[in-house]
């Protein structure tokens, strides 16, 4: 099924372009966009009748088994939009209660990695497409790069703590982003704006009873996140272990890495007393200030709120990922990719 043409200026090259997409393709690779809604406009779906491999594929993203991984079924179409609304009904109902937000950050963090993965293979128009239609922002291009004003980046983050403007390149208000970093970013705003529509749906949401929600609900109900028991530093991702060299040989890393570093262990079950330990070598330590920081990302003070690091994407973006690509094929997170090698340890 082709769309009309995208009537778009390509100021990148200095003349006109008129792009042609699928529909269909773009409604599989991002059912949660504008060309998600599109295609829901003109075909039915049935949330009654749902095919088991669908089921058990948001099953497996909400159970954070990234084996689940990027794939799209450009086949069937209808299976992502299918799979995306699903996900998003059971996250909605009020009998989920407690669980929601955990098992919303899963599948959104899925999601949003998804997003910039395959937002970095499209053309830049259709970036600048999904940044105006689906996110809402309005981008510009200077200089073959991708420009975003700072109020819109607030205006769609301002109630999470998932992105942080450190680091970013920033000029006189604006964001410039090539067309990878701006895949990443675009990503990492999907995150926040998926749990925006999460929370205004949910308010307005009604309890509904049906063999999904039931075979969801006994799927997750008991499930609480574990603690780790036993911890391996060879099994750091390699943004971590370089935080931690860094440290060891008496750098002064970026108050970013700092945060990153001490989320991450927080995640993975360390105590705040061994965390300190990894900065009393770096040139500009202070014990009162770390203590104190240390004790905000672990949410004993301040807001309370338990701060967790920031995705693979966000540290690319931030210049903060030591290797050109990905450390792992699915995992996008770097809590994800340790505890993969750790359960890698465990069938073996």
């Amino acid at each position: 099924m082709k769309s009309n043409f995208l009537n778009k200026y390509n100021l990148i090259n200095h003349y006109f372009v008129m792009e042609e997409y699928d529909l269909e393709i773009l409604a599989a690779k991002y059912p949660h966009s504008h060309w998600g809604k599109e295609y829901l406009k003109k075909n039915s779906i049935d949330l009654n009748k749902i095919d088991e491999k669908v089921f058990q594929k948001i099953e497996s993203v909400f159970k954070k088994e990234y084996e689940a991984d990027f794939l799209v079924d450009y086949l069937t179409p209808k299976n992502e939009v299918q799979a995306y609304l699903l996900a998003f009904n059971l996250l909605i109902n009020p009998k989920l209660q407690n669980a929601r937000e955990r098992l919303a950050s899963a599948f959104f963090s899925w999601l949003s990695n998804r997003t910039s993965r395959l937002l970095s293979n499209e053309s830049m128009m259709i970036i600048l497409e999904y940044f105006e239609k689906s996110l809402k922002i309005t981008p510009l291009i200077q200089e073959k790069r991708i420009v975003i004003k700072i109020a819109d980046f607030f205006n769609l983050c301002k109630n999470t703590h998932k992105i942080k403007l450190v680091e970013l390149p920033i000029l006189k208000g604006m964001i410039f982003l090539d067309k990878y970093q701006a895949a990443s970013l675009a990503g990492e705003l999907t995150y926040s704006y998926l749990f925006r529509i999460l929370n205004e749906k949910t308010f307005l949401a009604t309890a509904i009873d049906n063999e999904y929600f039931e075979r969801f609900n006994k799927a997750f109900k008991k499930e609480d996140l574990k603690v780790a028991t036993k911890l391996d530093h060879t099994k750091y991702p390699p943004c971590i272990k370089l935080f931690i060299e860094e440290l060891s040989n008496g750098l002064a890393i970026t108050h970013f890495a700092r945060f990153t570093l001490a989320a991450f262990m927080r995640q993975i079950g360390v105590k705040k007393e061994h965390v300190k330990e990894f900065f009393n070598k770096a040139s500009n330590f202070n014990s009162q200030r770390t203590e104190y920081q240390i004790s905000h990302i672990y949410g004993e003070i301040g807001s309370r709120i338990k701060y967790s690091a920031p995705s693979c994407d966000t540290l690319k973006v931030a210049k903060l990922c030591p290797i050109q690509y990905y450390c792992d094929r699915y995992a996008r997170h770097p809590v994800a990719v340790y505890k993969r090698r750790m359960r890698q340890i465990d069938r073996q």
